[in-house]
């Protein structure tokens, strides 16, 4: 026989804010745990696999037992996944369990936050709604799925970028494109095609951007701006400034600009990073 168990639980590796602001009027019931570190974090994933009955899971877990969560938690039950940063837009997972993840920081959490989220995960109407990747416009701000589409076309034209800065020993920063690209050695390339990478032309057409000789127009650019910011999942690009700087650089040069080597490199580490995670 199944151990009893309310419906709704929550385990907080950090014993903290989350465990705090669910348990309070929400009757979330923390899982008891008796080890410490990443072993705590395993035990409340045997927990949650176990004979425990319940529906629905706020977790603040670490990588492994999450992932282990995923593939092992039955098609009935619910895992909403938090961290102190925030988690980027990202379609649900699990091979059977609806696990999904919130965008916002646990520390900017709001106690109404945590009464929509309940509401709308205990409705068979609200998973339904997930399920099929809709997400219901009152927790908008707390779940997303955007597909980062715009953001991998941006990584992807800008390898082409670093394979020009790489193939050309003499240019300001070459070694440093080419310890990003895998350490891989590339051909020098005619100048005629170095002059066509350096344009920013390349980058427009690649990304679909509406462009003239004078740069992006303004619809153009707060379209893709939008749209990054959205794939993000962060309320300004301001957030991650060697993005922004990589946004704004541009949309806002001119057609015969040459492409400024740091702002490409340090945006693309830092687009690197946030696509190594979905």
């Amino acid at each position: 026989m199944a151990d009893a168990l309310p419906q709704f639980v929550v385990f907080d590796h950090d014993s903290g804010q989350l465990e705090l602001l669910v348990k309070e009027k929400n009757c979330f019931s923390p899982l008891a745990t008796t080890k410490s570190g990443d072993l705590k974090d395993a035990e409340a994933k045997d927990l949650l696999l176990g004979d425990l009955n319940w529906k629905i899971a706020f977790v603040h877990i670490n990588d492994e037992p999450w992932s282990d969560l995923s593939r092992g938690a039955p098609v009935d039950q619910v895992l909403l996944r938090f961290s102190t940063q925030g988690y980027p837009p990202t379609p649900p997972q699990g091979a059977h369990a609806l696990c999904i993840h919130c965008i916002k920081k646990i520390s900017a959490l709001e106690k109404k936050d945590i009464k929509l989220l309940k509401a709308v995960l205990a409705s068979e109407k609200g998973r339904k709604c997930l399920r099929e990747k809709k997400i219901p416009e009152r927790i908008a701000h707390l779940i997303s799925f955007e597909e980062p589409h715009r953001s991998r076309a941006l990584h992807i034209l800008l390898l082409g970028v670093l394979a020009v800065l790489a193939s050309s020993p003499n240019r300001k920063r070459s070694a440093e494109a080419k310890e990003l690209l895998g350490g891989i050695e590339i051909p020098p390339l005619p100048n005629a095609e170095i002059d066509k990478y350096d344009k920013y032309k390349t980058l427009w057409r690649g990304l679909g951007l509406e462009a003239t000789e004078e740069g992006v127009t303004p619809k153009s650019a707060e379209a893709f701006r939008a749209s990054i910011v959205r794939e993000l999942g962060v309320n300004s690009l301001s957030d991650k400034p060697n993005i922004d700087k990589l946004v704004t650089t541009i949309c806002s040069a001119k057609a015969n600009d040459c492409t400024d080597k740091k702002v490409v490199i340090d945006g693309f580490k830092e687009l690197s990073l946030f696509l190594s995670k979905q």
